[in-house]
């Protein structure tokens, strides 16, 4: 992978909580291992066993930056393999002297800290560089000549980057060579954005001491400074010193600074020299201290990065050195050459239980769209919460508002199923594994027929179930006004507010037209009554019940498999917790049709967005578990011993949740399941043979059509055979009226097509038109309107 044009969508600001850590943090030291690039004085890690080493320079005296591939062992964390590739390297810009280098997730590019400017760049994979960070005016002032910025790090939520000078700034105090008694004193430079893609600003510094370097015999040949940082996700910092003298020859250490050790009452920014002033350092907690090579050869590791989490769950950590320099050593006694050795190490970090985060652009018609977060290899700790969202504008959920309004549909999915909430356009879930988020951007009419609907609107204050189309039981009208938002949650056709409920006593039964061997659809707002879910009666013929718990949960009673047996109980679905009273959008997806002999699956949305758990599976015909589907209680599409199909759900009850509102039960032709559908969100449904938008007025009209209920097409089904029917408002036997179809929104296109009109048999005061022509599954959609005839 190369780094990549920093020309995405545009981000937004998303707030990424870390949880903090609960043990102790460990290193040990895997293996060393031979490598054949020398020079090296920086190395970063972009996911996927992917990294970019920094050459410090090259046979031209420039600074080079090759992709690298390492393969790990994830049970021991030996080093498998090992290569580059020569061809893709590239020279960033003119450096001569790049040490530190950085991944950023965000615009998939590379910064790069050079110590001879010194400046801090990204850079494309040409080598172009693109923005800048501002390096603080002392860092440019007071730099000592080769020890100057010598580390980059970029934390694993993408928003702070680190670096440090290697050796003290001259007006700081004395360097590390020729004194074994010195600990030179560097500054830790962080920087803050607010966004992926916002600039970097310096926001504070941090005095960090060096140790000192051991006695040597030749006083010229001695250092010890800091060479690399590398950022944790618990907020913390790795930091690499390394020693050399003829005492040493190449010594390793690395130290922890913990996060609460970068505090404003340690910022030492505002303080011009660090010679004489009061300051407090940094406190530092040692995790590695070892040697390597000999008096002829020497190895100085000088980058750090972190790499992939192993199998027990602790994390490796990649070290290079700077190879390929040797020197002759005068003793007194005889001369020696050493020369430097080019070495990749690895080791183990334990103590933090850290996750991998891919987060996609948008795929599909992403046209002016926008998305809050993107990009590769994000680092978080376990627990973490994690928002992206996206917008566009024209996006939001499709709607039952008859329209033909063409609007955008985002639907996201969690490849590895971890739970998440959000409305169709954002997302937050909480890390427990590694994922993988991918969104998708579609655009269509916002229209889609409806079967049934109850919005109890045109009931009056008091009408029980006597007067009630569909119901019986024990229930009652009651003026309330609530609120209904979309997103989430669909839009009611006809309803012009939200101001009637229902108001449910014990069990009240709506029941729907039969419709054998198909889907069934529908959704509805209720309001939250918690409960013991002990309370609750599961009869066995029920397919599939849904009650909020005592917390506040709801929870799914269906048919679970435990440890290989079928068994009835409940799951709770839902991480969120509501409060009594709270209204929320419940819908239902009950999958009849997939496995026609054998098991029936249902998928629930709470206020739009699917809900997951590790007895659903990925689809009907996926069962890996964690996923949306869950098998039905009862409700097998298989034929009965009589040889007729079931006829699935007829009807249900409503009981607990004390009010409810806005039910909506869509034609049942269809239900899209994805291929890898885990906590999809956004819309519910999928599209419709035929889709009805609302009818313009038409031209000519009579005085007496002026004033009668307007002609308002209200659902659209299929009657046996395939015909349509569409049922309409503002039907009289005596008003004239012919029905539109178009292949286009604007009806552009549109022709008269023949049918039959009638009225509701269940509702007088609506007609309902019977086409002759019967309309093939699968075929193109058309738009339907009906207007006054001319």
């Amino acid at each position: 992978m190369k780094p990549r044009l920093p020309g995405r969508m545009g981000m937004a600001a998303v707030a990424a909580l870390a949880a903090s850590s609960a043990f102790a943090v460990s290193m040990t030291k895997v293996g060393e291992y031979r490598f054949g690039i020398n020079g090296c004085g920086g190395i970063t890690y972009a996911g996927n066993g992917q990294y970019y080493i920094l050459q410090d320079h090259d046979s031209s005296n420039k600074s080079r930056v090759y992709p690298l591939t390492i393969n790990l062992n994830m049970s021991s964390g030996a080093m498998t393999s090992c290569s580059w590739n020569t061809d893709n390297s590239f020279r960033p810009g003119t450096n001569g002297d790049s040490e530190g280098i950085a991944f950023d997730q965000g615009s998939g590019c590379l910064w790069i800290s050079d110590e001879a400017t010194p400046t801090i760049k990204e850079f494309l994979s040409s080598g172009m560089a693109q923005r800048t960070a501002p390096v603080p005016t002392l860092q440019q002032t007071y730099k000592r000549a080769n020890k100057s910025l010598e580390s980059l790090t970029i934390s694993g939520d993408g928003l702070t980057m680190w670096t440090a000078n290697e050796e003290a700034l001259t007006c700081d105090g004395p360097a590390s060579q020729g004194d074994s008694s010195v600990r030179t004193i560097v500054r830790l430079v962080r920087f803050t954005r607010n966004t992926l893609q916002s600039a970097w600003t310096a926001s504070g510094q941090w005095a960090y001491r060096c140790d000192p370097c051991r006695a040597s015999l030749i006083s010229s040949y001695k250092q010890s400074g800091l060479s690399g940082l590398c950022a944790l996700p618990d907020g913390s910092l790795l930091a690499l010193e390394r020693e050399v003298s003829t005492s040493t020859w190449g010594r390793c250490r690395i130290y922890r600074i913990p996060a609460t050790e970068f505090v404003p009452s340690k910022d030492v920014s505002g303080i011009s020299s660090l010679a004489n002033a009061s300051y407090t350092r940094v406190g530092t907690e040692l995790l590695l201290d070892f040697e390597g090579g000999g008096r002829k050869e020497i190895i100085v590791y000088e980058g750090i990065c972190l790499g992939p989490r192993l199998a027990d769950g602790s994390l490796s950590v990649i070290l290079v050195s700077d190879g390929g320099a040797s020197k002759t050593l005068d003793f007194g006694i005889g001369t020696i050459t050493a020369s430097t050795v080019s070495r990749l190490c690895v080791c183990r970090l334990s103590g933090l239980n850290v996750r991998t985060v891919n987060l996609n652009e948008p795929t599909g018609d992403t046209a002016g769209a926008t998305v809050s977060k993107a990009g590769q290899n994000f680092r978080y700790l376990n627990g973490s919460t994690v928002s992206v969202s996206v917008s566009a504008p024209d996006l939001e959920p499709v709607a039952y508002t008859n329209n033909g309004t063409i609007r955008a549909t985002a639907t996201y999915t969690l490849a590895n199923g971890t739970p998440a909430t959000g409305d169709g356009s954002s997302v937050t879930f909480t890390v427990d594994r590694d994922e993988t988020l991918s969104w998708h951007i579609t655009r269509a009419p916002a229209v889609s027929g409806v079967y049934d609907f109850d919005t109890f609107e045109e009931y009056a204050a008091g009408a029980t179930e006597a007067d009630i189309v569909g119901w019986s039981g024990d229930c009652e009208t009651l003026a309330e006004t609530y609120s209904a938002p979309t997103p989430p949650g669909y839009a009611m056709p006809r309803a012009t507010g939200h101001t009637k409920i229902l108001d449910v006593g014990d069990a009240s039964v709506r029941t729907l037209a039969a419709q054998p061997g198909k889907n069934r659809k529908f959704d509805m707002m209720v309001m939250v009554s918690r409960g013991n879910l002990e309370s609750v009666q599961c009869t066995d013929d029920m397919h599939v019940a849904l009650s909020a718990d005592a917390s506040g949960r709801f929870n799914l009673w269906h048919r679970r498999n435990v440890n290989g047996a079928w068994t009835k109980g409940w799951t709770q679905i839902s991480n969120a917790v509501f409060s009594e009273g709270e209204w929320v959008r419940v819908t239902f997806d009950l999958d009849y049709t997939t496995n026609p002999s054998g098991m029936a699956f249902g998928r629930i949305y709470i206020n739009g967005v699917q809900c997951v758990s590790a007895y659903g599976y990925q689809s009907p015909s996926n069962l890996t578990p964690n996923g949306p589907w869950h098998r039905l209680a009862s409700g097998s599409a298989a034929p009965t011993r009589f040889g007729a199909m079931m006829t699935k759900l007829d009807d249900f009850i409503v009981t607990r949740m004390d009010y409810v509102s806005e039910i909506i039960v869509p034609p049942s032709m269809s239900i899209s399941v994805a291929a890898s559908a885990q906590a999809t969100g956004g819309t519910a449904y999928s599209a419709r043979p035929c889709d009805v938008p609302s009818p313009a007025p038409a031209a000519g009209a009579s005085a007496a059509d002026e004033s009668a209920e307007p002609l308002l097409i209200v659902g659209i089904r299929f009657a046996n055979g395939g015909f349509p029917q569409i049922k309409f408002s503002g039907y009289s036997p005596e008003r004239r009226c012919v029905v539109l179809r178009a292949t286009k929104p604007d009806f552009s296109d549109g022709t008269v097509v023949s049918g039959e009109f009638g009225p509701d048999e269940d509702d007088a005061s609506l007609g309902v038109w019977t086409g002759e022509e019967a309309i093939t599954p699968g075929s193109s959609s058309a738009f339907y309107r009906i207007v006054p005839e001319q």
